[in-house]
């Protein structure tokens, strides 16, 4: 049997104090792969989650300037019937009033679908809606204008509207508390 010098029992007592086992590496470089893969899994799951938001967007997008291009050519074909009745009611030979003219713009307007056209102390309205998709809509609103004054007709409402109601107007975000 052979006996261990101090020096020798010195170098062994260093060499067991001293750095990592191979165990206790490999667990570390685990748990780094580990983590590494779960980020990576993550940041895709959230891209992906990103790029069919954006499409959804983008589609609503098209949907909603498709719906308001056909509302302003609506507008522009009422316009052109409301400018033909003035033009009519300025070759007439007698003078009419401004309810004739306004039953004479209904009787024009009479062959339009989804037209609705309301009368009040402030003018003779034309109101119609532009789906936009199955639960949303453009409601536009003209007052027609006198047939003595520049233009035939006005926007007053111009606004997108859904089965739950009107769009809320934004409102600025208070932030900062004070």
């Amino acid at each position: 049997m052979k006996f261990k010098t101090n020096n020798e029992k010195e170098n062994i007592a260093e060499k067991k104090e001293g750095g990592f086992s191979v165990g206790t590496s490999l667990i570390l470089v685990t748990f780094v792969l580990l983590a590494l893969v779960t980020f990576a899994t993550i940041s895709y799951v959230q891209a992906r989650s990103d790029y069919r938001l954006t499409i959804e967007a983008t589609d609503r997008s098209q949907l909603y300037y498709e719906a308001n291009t056909k509302a302003q050519e609506r507008a522009a074909t009422i316009n052109d019937i409301l400018l033909n009745v003035n033009v009519h009611t300025l070759t007439m030979d007698r003078y009419i009033d401004i309810y004739e003219y306004y039953d004479m713009v209904r009787d024009n307007l009479d062959g339009q679908d989804d037209l609705t056209i309301t009368e009040n102390a402030k003018g003779l309205y034309i109101s119609y809606k532009t789906p936009i998709d199955d639960n949303s809509y453009i409601l536009s609103k003209l007052r027609v204008l006198s047939f003595e004054g520049e233009g035939v007709s006005e926007i007053v409402c111009w606004k997108k509207v859904t089965d739950a109601g009107e769009e809320p107007e934004e409102e600025p975000l208070h932030l900062l508390i004070q």
